[in-house]
């Protein structure tokens, strides 16, 4: 598919998944870009149920190198590797009711879940 140049000083972006084709050439803002980036990224990970009474399940379906859990509070929770790992499950039940984060960090990068910890 040829595309014209710009007559413009705008820049055109389009987000094309690896396996499909781009069916129109329609210009996307920095903000619904900015705005699929941040949708693709919170598909990668998920933590669940949420609420919780405790129990929680980790699934990642991209590379990340660590988790780390915290406290509202900041307080560091736990912090465990991630190399090679598609799932992980931990228990909150013996910690307060409250809010806690996971956060995924890989390549400098990190994507924080809250969860809500409920008796």
């Amino acid at each position: 598919m040829e595309h014209e140049p710009l007559q413009t000083d705008e820049v055109v972006l389009y987000i094309v998944e690896d396996d499909e084709e781009l069916a129109e050439e329609t210009p996307l803002s920095v903000e619904e870009i900015e705005e699929e980036v941040v949708i693709k990224q919170e598909n990668n990970f998920k933590v669940y149920p949420n609420p919780t009474t405790g129990h929680v399940r980790v699934e990642v379906n991209t590379a990340v190198e660590s988790l780390m859990i915290t406290s509202i509070t900041g307080e560091r929770i736990g912090s465990i590797s991630m190399i090679g790992k598609t799932t992980e499950q931990f228990d909150l039940s013996n910690y307060p009711t409250g809010a806690y984060f996971f956060s995924f960090v890989n390549e400098g990068n990190m994507t924080t879940k809250k969860v809500i910890v409920v008796r």
